[in-house]
């Protein structure tokens, strides 16, 4: 008997709880999201806009302050909102001659899958030719 009493107690505190929830939710509207940011600065692409992807390039030729000789051979460009090397994406050594930039992406084209990973080859291609202008 007592473990019915205790069954008819809990369902009588989960109608009580039930039913107080809803009296104070009585007259509220639900809350809204309020989408527009009030961050200022750069955008960021949102999975919508994926026609046009976030590319800038950087040729690394910005030495330290302490080192006056030192230059990098990197060419690191971002895509997407992530930055690679546009050699070790192409798969040559850094500071490879613009020919062989050429070669590997004629290599590496045909393989490709899909036109975003053809887009990323010419990306990465477009990123030591300007570097090398």
């Amino acid at each position: 008997m007592a473990s019915q009493a205790l069954l008819w107690f809990c369902i009588f505190l989960a109608v009580v709880f039930v039913i107080s929830f809803l009296w104070g939710r009585k007259g509220k509207s639900p809350s809204q999201l309020s989408l527009r940011s009030t961050l200022k600065g750069p955008r960021v692409p949102t999975a919508r806009n994926r026609s046009a992807p976030d590319v800038h390039f950087h040729t690394g030729d910005d030495a330290d302050p302490g080192s006056k000789n030192s230059k990098s051979l990197n060419v690191m460009f971002v895509y997407n909102g992530h930055t690679f090397d546009a050699y070790e994406v192409l798969g040559i050594p850094a500071g490879s001659s613009l020919e062989a930039a050429k070669k590997a992406f004629d290599t590496q084209t045909p393989t490709a899958k899909n036109p975003e990973q053809k887009d990323f080859l010419q990306t990465a291609l477009t990123a030591i030719k300007i570097s090398k202008s």
